[in-house]
Order: C-alpha cells, then structure tokens, then sequence
C-alpha cells in the first residue's frame, strides 16, 4: 500500500517597519537614500556634517532611545564612538 503524504501550509509574511523618534531638539531623522540608515538626523533632508555633530552630542540617547540598526553605522551592533568616525567618512 502506497500512501501519499499531502502537507497543506500556510504561509504568514510579517512587513515591519522600523520608525525613529524625534532626537530632543530636532525633527524625526531620515535616510535620504533608503539604504535603511538614518543619516540625516536633525531631520533637515541633507546629510551634512551638523549631522555628525548631533550624533556625538546624542550617542547616549541614540543607544537607549532608538531602534540599534538604523544608527549603528559601522554595523557592529553597537551606538559607539567607531559610528562618529563612520558617519563623518561618509560625508
């Protein structure tokens, strides 16, 4: 007796959408090129060096307040002084 094994599955995607918060002072941060890396974070739509600044003056903040992901920029899994370096190379 042959017997025919049929697996019936369902499949559930999750989209999750990872959002920041206001830095205290400035706007919501944003990522001008969608890479999923929130370069600009006085929120003003341009990555300039005052966003390096606020992101010095803020490290302590970033890493208790924030989704880690999207401010770790040298992808270390870590808010540290390594990111300020990466961050300002990227300018």
């Amino acid at each position: 007796m042959k017997m025919k094994i049929i697996i019936i599955g369902l499949l559930i995607c999750f989209a999750m959408t990872i959002t920041a918060q206001a830095i205290p002072g400035y706007p919501i941060p944003t990522d001008p090129d969608g890479d999923g890396i929130y370069e600009d974070l006085n929120g003003n739509e341009i990555f300039d060096y005052d966003d390096v600044v606020v992101y010095y003056d803020n490290m302590e903040w970033i890493e208790k307040n924030m989704p880690r992901a999207p401010f770790d920029f040298n992808h270390n899994g870590l808010i540290d002084f390594d990111d300020v370096v990466c961050i300002y190379d990227m300018l």
